[in-house]
C-alpha cells in the first residue's frame, strides 16, 4: 500500500516531554518501539536512561536509523517491546493500536482528542479503556509554528495504573516553536 504523504506529522519533542513528566514508568520498560517513526522524533525525545533498546519502523522512513517496514504486516514477535509509543496515521490508528496491544505491555498513542467520539470506535475503546493525557497546547506538526484546529492527547493503555483523564502542563511558546 502506498503511504499517504499527508498523514506524516512530525511530533514535536515537547509533546513527549509533557507526557513523560506526568506518567510514571516502572523500571521494567526497557525496550521501546515506535512503529510509525518517520524520522524518529518521538524516540529522540525520550531520555536515553529510560530504555536499553529501541526499535523504529516506518513504511517510508525519513531517517537512516529507522527501519523500513510496514508495522501492520510485521509478525508480532518482530515488534515486541515494553513500551510502544507512536503518532500513527489517523486513518489507521485503530489498526496500529490493536496491533501494538499484541506487542507491548504499555501502548502510548498520540491522537486528536475527538478520536474518543465515534460510533465506529466506541465499542472498541470501551473494551480496553485508555488513560487520556490532554495537551493544552496544539502541536505544530509542520515545524513552522502553525497548528491545525484540532486538540490532541496521548492515549495510554497499561494495566499497571488506573484509568485517568488529565490535562498536561502548558508548554511556553518559545519551547513550542523550537525544533528538536
Amino acid at each position: 500500500m502506498t503511504p499517504n504523504p499527508h498523514e506524516y506529522h512530525r511530533t514535536p519533542g515537547w509533546c513527549v516531554d509533557r507526557l513523560l513528566e506526568r506518567i510514571r514508568l516502572p523500571a521494567r520498560h526497557r525496550t521501546w518501539c515506535d512503529p510509525c517513526a518517520g524520522d524518529g522524533a518521538i524516540i529522540d525525545a525520550v531520555p536515553g536512561h529510560l530504555y536499553e533498546q529501541v526499535k523504529q519502523y516506518d513504511i517510508q522512513p525519513r531517517a537512516d536509523h529507522v527501519m523500513q517496514a510496514d508495522f501492520l504486516e510485521l509478525e508480532a514477535r518482530e515488534a515486541l517491546a515494553d513500551v510502544m509509543i507512536f503518532n500513527p496515521p489517523f486513518s489507521k490508528a485503530v489498526q496500529f493500536v490493536s496491533k501494538a496491544q499484541k506487542c507491548a505491555g504499555m501502548v502510548i498513542c498520540l491522537q486528536r482528542l475527538n478520536w474518543l467520539a465515534s460510533d465506529k470506535r466506541a465499542g472498541w475503546l470501551a473494551g480496553w479503556k485508555p488513560s487520556v493525557y490532554v495537551l493544552p497546547n496544539r502541536p505544530s506538526f509542520s515545524g513552522n509554528g502553525k497548528t491545525d484546529s484540532a486538540d490532541y492527547a496521548w492515549f495510554v493503555w497499561d494495566t499497571s495504573f488506573a484509568h485517568t483523564v488529565e490535562i498536561l502542563d502548558v508548554t511556553p511558546k518559545e519551547v513550542r516553536r523550537a525544533t528538536r
